[in-house]
């Protein structure tokens, strides 16, 4: 490997550091602070809101080091572009607490123009491993699709930001099953180490990642995921696995959505209904992490082993989740070390 890569690389760790122990400095001149609300959410203090824009920096400074080395050709500069100005809209959401409808309505617009400009991450064939068939899309249903999966992914993630230390422990899961699936090099490596480090603090409670890291992550990864399947030769990786990877928030966000919705709500309207916050009811912050993560990567574990059917992981994952929804939402309140 490249030592002098490796040590500018290595930076991205130092640069972190000094970000993070200037958080408050930082936060209170921005104004970057979450304030208790016993409606729905779970702190007790004020808290800043740095853990997106302590990313978006150590992610900047990634991938100038990629862009001067020419790891990555130019495509993590292409996606540099569209998270941008989704964090831009997550830190003006973090500071105005902008409309869900708005807030929507602006991504949308962001993620229609990107990849109008941009049609290399436009979806054009979908591979399904269980029916052994391509279905190609035309220009609209490419377009419609990416957008949906793109905004229904920031969607779910944003709903798991609820504890300290979930969304950052799921974006990097997923980073790690993207980095084994696709054979990723040590950018991302150094990507997901940063994110290994603000799971430390933020875990501790020291900041939240707030709607700008959360917007920040998916977005990143939404559109890391969808580049990576249409440069996926061969049809190596289907659409079934891409599901199988979000497939946990994606139903706990369908439930939210149709429960609120069925409320009479706006399926938008934050509440403490979520599957992270029923186990919070009954288990400490490390049991919650490992609880959903491994419903998350049990499938995969399992297919190594056994050769069986998507459809039918599909069906396992959706009774396991909604029966453990059912039963820590009707348990008795108590927390297991």
């Amino acid at each position: 490997m490249n030592f002098n890569l490796l040590f500018c690389y290595s930076i991205s760790i130092l640069i972190f550091y000094t970000l993070y122990k200037n958080t408050k400095l930082i936060t209170k001149k921005f104004n970057l602070i979450d304030y208790p609300d016993k409606k729905r959410k779970l702190h007790n203090s004020k808290t800043p809101l740095f853990g997106g824009l302590l990313f978006f920096i150590c992610l900047i400074y990634i991938i100038v080091i990629d862009k001067l080395f020419n790891i990555n050709n130019n495509f993590i500069i292409k996606i540099f572009f569209i998270v941008l100005p989704i964090f831009i809209v997550g830190l003006l959401d973090d500071l105005y607490n902008l409309n869900p409808i708005i807030k929507t309505i602006l991504l949308s617009f962001i993620i229609i123009l990107f990849l109008l400009l941009n049609k290399e991450f436009l979806l054009k064939e979908l591979y399904f491993d269980d029916y052994k068939k391509i279905y190609l899309l035309n220009n609209f249903s490419s377009l419609f699709i990416t957008t949906l999966c793109l905004l229904l992914l920031i969607n779910a993630f944003n709903m798991c930001d609820g504890i300290n230390g979930l969304a950052y422990s799921l974006s990097i899961l997923w980073l790690m099953i993207l980095i084994i699936l696709f054979d990723l090099n040590i950018t991302f490596f150094f990507i997901t180490l940063i994110l290994f480090l603000s799971l430390i603090f933020n875990y501790q409670g020291k900041y939240f990642l707030g709607n700008s890291g959360s917007l920040l992550i998916s977005s990143f990864i939404g559109m890391l995921t969808i580049y990576l399947y249409n440069n996926n030769y061969k049809n190596l990786i289907t659409v079934e696995k891409i599901i199988l990877i979000f497939l946990i928030p994606g139903l706990d966000m369908l439930r939210l959505f149709i429960l609120r919705i069925s409320n009479k709500k706006s399926p938008f309207a934050g509440d403490t209904n979520h599957f992270h916050h029923y186990l919070f009811k009954n288990f400490y912050l490390h049991k919650i992490i490992i609880i959903y993560l491994s419903l998350i990567l049990w499938p995969f574990i399992f297919m190594q082993f056994y050769k069986i059917k998507y459809s039918f992981i599909f069906l396992i994952q959706a009774i396991i989740f909604f029966f453990l929804v059912s039963y820590f939402k009707n348990r008795k309140n108590f927390k297991v070390k």
